[in-house]
């Protein structure tokens, strides 16, 4: 992660003909994630033009021997209702210029009830770590397909003030073969949307390759993208949409292996490989564009 031009990658944009896309920057501009059009990862001349014309407001690039506490907080010891994962520390370890989220077999005492370990970062309360509007992006990979059924990585923002609102930059379970870009006003029985990358019928797209997730968030817009095409516009006019996003709060990065759910993902099965990692390059907060 400490090679820049390996970061930006391969600069050439392969769009599919005929999807609409601004020439300069590669952006799509029409279209909703679950359009299933095809095309090919790059990353991204959308990316350098962020970069030229934005300020960072948070930069990780995991160069360090360590997570870096003065940006993160590491949940150690500690559970969550949707998953059955349990969070330990030793989890989350910085090498070779990355982050990685490890997973096992859980051996404490609560391992009936939470038969995985997990990992767990955010920049909750971090001054330098949470941003009313930004363009947050993140470049990651994580186990797919059979080898990766019931892994759950997720990185997502969420208000300082604990209030309404979710934003999914990226989710994803490798058993339904399906990554999500989500939005949430809240978590009973309020609204909920979202847009779903799915792997099947995208030739090429390999999730356990490096790819980047990112959302433009400011009044009035929510633009999200994968490897810098832009995938799902959710700037809509919905009254509950601008009630949880357009709020004078700051957002909270949270970035996540959880393990198994009795849903959508699935618990992990005699083909997962508890060996695997989700892995995070770098992680990355920019003034808008």
């Amino acid at each position: 992660s400490s090679n820049v031009a390996a970061k930006l990658g391969d600069l050439n944009a392969v769009i599919v003909p005929g999807t609409p896309c601004n020439a300069t920057l590669g952006v799509q501009t029409s279209g909703n994630i679950t359009d299933g059009y095809h095309y090919r990862s790059y990353s991204s001349l959308r990316q350098a033009a962020v970069r030229a014309s934005a300020t960072t407001l948070f930069r990780d690039d995991f160069n360090g021997t360590g997570v870096d506490t003065t940006k993160w907080n590491v949940r150690n010891k500690a559970t969550q209702s949707n998953n059955k994962g349990y969070d330990l520390a030793a989890n989350c370890t910085v090498q070779g210029g990355y982050l990685s989220i490890h997973t096992g077999h859980n051996t404490a005492a609560n391992a009936a009830t939470y038969p995985w370990t997990a990992g767990y970062l955010d920049t909750i309360g971090k001054a330098n770590g949470t941003f009313q509007e930004g363009y947050w992006e993140f470049r990651g990979r994580f186990p797919w397909g059979p080898s990766g059924y019931g892994f759950w990585p997720a990185y997502w923002l969420r208000p300082e003030d604990g209030g309404i609102g979710e934003i999914d930059i990226m989710e994803a379970w490798a058993k339904p073969n399906s990554i999500h870009q989500s939005l949430w006003r809240d978590y009973t029985g309020t609204p909920h949307v979202e847009g779903k990358l799915q792997t099947t019928g995208i030739p090429g797209f390999d999730p356990t390759q490096w790819h980047t997730y990112a959302v433009e968030k400011r009044k009035g817009v929510l633009r999200f993208y994968v490897d810098g095409l832009l995938v799902w516009d959710a700037s809509e006019s919905a009254s509950w949409i601008t009630e949880a996003f357009d709020r004078t709060v700051n957002w909270n990065i949270r970035l996540q292996l959880q393990m198994g759910d009795s849903g959508y993902g699935g618990d992990p099965t005699s083909t997962t490989d508890l060996t695997k990692t989700f892995d995070t390059d770098y992680a990355w907060v920019t003034t808008a564009p």
